[in-house]
């Protein structure tokens, strides 16, 4: 048997611990979508309550909503009829991320009576500048000596490689 001050000590502990997996739990599983930038006002982003397995019913009864991490511009917002994410405010990829190769909105689904927060992770991908992508590093072309001449012309203007190479 223990001492008393240790009885009270290892209950306080296991509480402490109870406490920080009921903390935990309120915020559960992240939810990811992937986006062209500048969808118009309405468009459809996914449906939350079909990809977190909430009953519509729940999202009215506690009074869910969206809210961004930072306060910042509300890009969308929630349909709770139907559980839709949707754009609420056109979402421009340069405006919002300037030169950073990945671009991803931040939002929580918030639920109230009890809280529980759901984060949302929205890639908003750049429909103008899209990097080429290859299946190798490294491709290696061998071109004969003689040949060069024939695939210049038929690839480039042949007076700009003639000009280019000192040639008229």
């Amino acid at each position: 048997f223990l001492p008393l001050t240790m009885r009270g000590g290892l209950l306080s502990l296991h509480c402490g611990l109870a406490f920080i997996f009921l903390a935990l739990g309120s915020v559960s599983g992240d939810v990811s979508y992937s986006i062209p930038e500048e969808l118009k006002r309405g468009s459809l982003i996914g449906n939350i309550a079909k990809d977190l397995g909430i009953d519509l019913g729940r999202l009215s009864a506690r009074k869910a909503r969206i809210d961004t991490e930072d306060n910042g511009v509300k890009y969308c917002s929630l349909n709770i009829n139907t559980g839709e994410v949707i754009v609420q405010e056109r979402i421009d990829r340069e405006g919002l991320c300037a030169k950073k190769t990945s671009c991803v909105l931040k939002q929580e689904l918030v639920l109230e009576n009890p809280l529980e927060a759901h984060r949302i992770n929205i890639r908003v991908q750049d429909i103008n500048d899209n990097s080429p992508e290859f299946k190798e590093d490294l491709l290696n072309f061998e071109i004969h000596e003689l040949g060069l001449d024939a695939l210049t012309s038929v690839i480039f203007n042949e007076k700009f490689v003639y000009d280019s190479m000192g040639r008229s």
